[in-house]
């Protein structure tokens, strides 16, 4: 779909019963940087945003995600995914979410394949791990912070865990 507000386009995929961006969001808006300040890695990457720019990040018609509509994505990728634990869980629904090869992930990337079609790339966060982990705002409120879900070079599996909402993330649209 095109966004309107600045002209990019934006793939989707549908996932189980869920519509989500197939990409990052690459849209300026408040405090969101390209990571380094280096405006290929928004390209390749998107941009990261702090709580208070993700407000106003997703366009008409999607929104941020909730910690609910990742558990249902995870679980429908990876039904071992434990949606109220903290941390790592699961078995490869990592896999099944990171693009394959060492493009835009560390070695090894081992047994990646993006079944789900999600392509996620290692787009770090708050200007640390780039290449090594994808992180994803989610709008549920955890003491103090919000929850988000994490991806790893390393690993299969999925993590979910607690940022401050100054932490700069990425962000998944989901379709309304």
């Amino acid at each position: 779909f095109l966004d309107a507000r600045d002209n990019k386009v934006y793939n989707t995929v549908q996932i189980g019963s869920q519509c989500w961006m197939k990409e990052n969001l690459n849209y300026a808006t408040g405090t969101s940087a390209c990571y380094g300040g280096n405006p290929a890695n928004c390209d390749n990457y998107g941009r990261l945003y702090d709580y208070n720019s993700v407000s106003t990040a997703c366009p008409t018609g999607w929104h941020l995600p909730n910690d609910v509509e990742w558990c249902t994505l995870t679980t429908f990728i990876d039904p071992t995914v434990n949606c109220a634990a903290t941390g790592i869980s699961g078995t490869d629904a990592g896999n099944k979410m990171k693009e394959t090869g060492t493009t835009f992930w560390l070695p090894p990337n081992n047994g990646a394949t993006n079944s789900s079609g999600f392509s996620a790339r290692g787009g770090g966060s708050s200007f640390s791990a780039l290449m090594s982990r994808a992180c994803f705002w989610s709008t549920t409120d955890y003491s103090g912070g919000k929850w988000s879900w994490e991806l790893f070079y390393n690993d299969a599996r999925i993590a979910r865990n607690v940022y401050g909402t100054s932490n700069q993330l990425s962000v998944r649209c989901i379709k309304i």
